[in-house]
């Protein structure tokens, strides 16, 4: 793992080598009386980098900053909202949530003719945005969840900074690829060991579990007396809307969701992950834990499904059938009655979100 962002006083310097222009975006320069952000060197910005994202131009050697903006050791002494964590992981964009995506009308396919787009992405009612919803290209949709997979690290002073303002930095440097990627919800990395966004909040994830995850209101008859043995499945669609299924192997016209049970002392995030990795050979990185109810059968399980990011290619060496299918094809199967109340509540979910 290499040490990002760079803190220039560890580094001999650059000498008369010459660098790019720096990336223009819309940020204030530091004023006089801006006792707040700091340069993490200590030093006066560089001549010309008044405006941009860092107050040092970009290394071609090395893609870096030569220095970087931090929040001051005063503001930093006042508290952490987030832990400090000094390593993120790049696991490329996250994508367009479950049942939200829609082919352009007629007068956006003309309006916007040219620019590539190919679907209209609807906002949910916990996005915290103003906008209705965003466009997207082929391009962009083919690269969800496809970050290099490397893990960088990054000094202390920036790791601070992370975790009293979360939302200080728009990018951060990805030492695999060598450029700075965007971060926060919308962004390229999470921190090393969590599903957590590089640049979010930890709170905002919270505040989307409580109100929004699809568990329906418990209530005295939903559980049994005894508690039931925890089994988890991975709802994973394509762009046309089916849904990845696993066949029994006894009867390959019979399909349900990739999962099955959870192993003693395995939380359901890692059960999930081996399940999926088992039945289809799919890395599966799960986001959301969106229902959880009783699945009852020849063995009776509490049954939670996750959502979560897909990649790599169908491979396994188990005998059921690995296929999209569609909902009426898992309505027919042997989990037939959960599949329903799934559907069922996934389709009140965005039926409560719609303004």
């Amino acid at each position: 793992m290499a040490d990002h962002p760079i803190d220039p006083r560890d580094y001999e310097p650059f000498g008369d080598r010459a660098f790019s222009e720096p990336l223009k975006i819309d940020v204030p320069p530091l004023k006089p009386e801006d006792k707040v952000r700091v340069t993490l060197s200590g030093k006066p910005p560089e001549p010309g980098t008044e405006g941009t994202g860092a107050p040092g131009r970009i290394s071609p050697a090395s893609g870096q900053h030569t220095d970087y903006w931090v929040l001051s050791a005063e503001e930093r002494a006042k508290g952490f909202v987030e832990p400090v964590r000094r390593s993120y992981k790049h696991v490329g964009i996250a994508g367009p949530k479950i049942g939200t995506l829609r082919n352009l009308t007629p007068e956006e396919a003309e309006r916007y003719k040219g620019t590539g787009y190919v679907k209209f992405e609807i906002y949910t009612l916990d996005d915290d945005s103003a906008a209705v919803g965003r466009f997207w290209t082929q391009a962009q949709l083919d690269s969800v969840g496809k970050g290099c997979g490397s893990t960088t690290s990054m000094g202390q002073t920036i790791a601070e900074t992370y975790a009293r303002q979360p939302e200080f930095y728009g990018s951060t440097f990805c030492v695999n690829c060598g450029k700075h990627l965007p971060v926060g919800k919308d962004g390229e990395f999470v921190w090393e060991g969590t599903l957590q966004r590089v640049g979010t909040r930890a709170d905002r994830k919270v505040k989307e579990d409580v109100e929004y995850r699809l568990v329906p209101a418990m209530d005295e008859n939903m559980f049994p007396e005894e508690p039931l043995r925890k089994a988890v499945c991975a709802l994973i669609t394509n762009w046309a809307g089916e849904i990845l299924a696993v066949s029994r192997k006894d009867d390959k016209t019979k399909f349900g969701l990739p999962g099955g049970k959870v192993d003693e002392g395995e939380s359901l995030e890692d059960a999930i992950i081996r399940e999926v990795k088992e039945e289809t050979g799919l890395d599966f990185f799960p986001t959301k834990a969106i229902y959880t109810r009783p699945c009852l059968g020849e063995t009776d399980y509490e049954t939670t499904t996750f959502v979560g990011i897909a990649r790599g290619g169908v491979t396994t060496e188990e005998m059921g059938v690995v296929s999209y299918v569609t909902e009426a094809t898992l309505l027919e199967g042997p989990f037939g009655e959960y599949n329903k109340k799934l559907f069922e509540a996934v389709e009140e979910l965005f039926r409560r979100k719609k303004p």
